[in-house]
């Protein structure tokens, strides 16, 4: 015990040593790094990753949990349960290597699906803890890029017919992207702008005008209702088709549709044997 003496109040002081013994620190977040865009893949999945670095003063290997929620923040939240449209979690992030006695990477590694939504308020939130059951949380944002994707039947095969006959046959086209499509249709026979859709194999120059080619979004359509190919092999919109992007809630998926197609064998050009042509689908915002 210090005992203290003046004359005056204030005239003399004396410094006491303070002291605590800190057995637990918090860990803490240094970064959070992701890509400033996602281009997603047509009808398949992405990686898209929130890199974490972190570090904990009790050492590295103090940090044994690392959790992290990736979401859609416009129309969900992050308590919200998963969905491939809108919210993904990971509970246990990849750990990396030490690369200080504190510090320590974790890589949080999300399988984001093709038709997740568009939107550029994604956020990717981290929580790392550690042996005391301390932890600590922080984010970051990036982009989901707009889709525009299809998939259409391999071929359009109107199997064997006649001169003269009128064949039938589908085509389904399914939305790859995040985005509700309308789709355009063009065709030739060799090359863009020969005017044929087909050319045949067995005469020399035989082939099918383009123009005897039709194509109908309404299964009820005959050839004579339906709409011919462009002369030029410019693109045409199929009339009112739109396809859908996946939206979970249907109980058959929902992002896909069916067009129709009729071909005159028209004896003028001397069509005979195998013919063969192309038709392509494109796909473009239907919004």
């Amino acid at each position: 015990m210090f005992t203290v003496s003046a004359n005056n109040p204030g005239d003399y002081s004396q410094n006491v040593t303070t002291k605590v013994n800190v057995t637990n620190a918090y860990p803490r977040i240094s970064s959070i790094s992701m890509p400033s865009t996602v281009d997603l893949i047509p009808g398949s999945t992405k990686q898209v990753n929130c890199t974490i670095e972190a570090y904990d003063w009790n050492g590295a290997s103090d940090m044994i949990l690392v959790n992290a929620t990736l979401w859609e923040n416009q129309t969900a939240s992050m308590s919200d349960a998963d969905s491939n449209l809108t919210h993904y979690t990971i509970d246990n992030c990849t750990f990396g290597a030490i690369v200080a006695p504190y510090n320590r990477t974790f890589y949080c590694e999300f399988i984001v699906y093709y038709y997740a939504n568009a939107s550029n308020n994604w956020i990717c939130n981290a929580t790392v803890t550690d042996t005391y059951d301390f932890s600590t949380s922080d984010y970051n944002t990036t982009e989901i890029l707009p889709l525009y994707a299809l998939n259409v039947t391999s071929e359009i095969d109107f199997g064997e017919a006649a001169v003269g006959d009128i064949p039938n046959a589908t085509a389904n086209i399914t939305n790859f992207g995040n985005q509700a499509i309308n789709i355009s249709v063009e065709g030739y026979g060799r090359t863009p702008g020969d005017q044929h859709a087909m050319d045949c194999d067995q005469i020399p120059g035989g082939y099918i005008n383009i123009t005897d080619l039709k194509f109908t979004p309404n299964p009820s359509d005959d050839w004579a209702a339906s709409t011919s190919l462009d002369l030029n092999s410019n693109p045409l919109n199929i009339s009112g088709l739109t396809v859908p992007k996946i939206d979970l809630i249907s109980v058959q998926p929902n992002n896909f549709s069916t067009t129709y197609w009729h071909l005159f064998i028209n004896p003028i050009q001397n069509p005979f044997g195998v013919c063969n042509g192309t038709v392509v689908f494109t796909a473009w915002n239907a919004n």
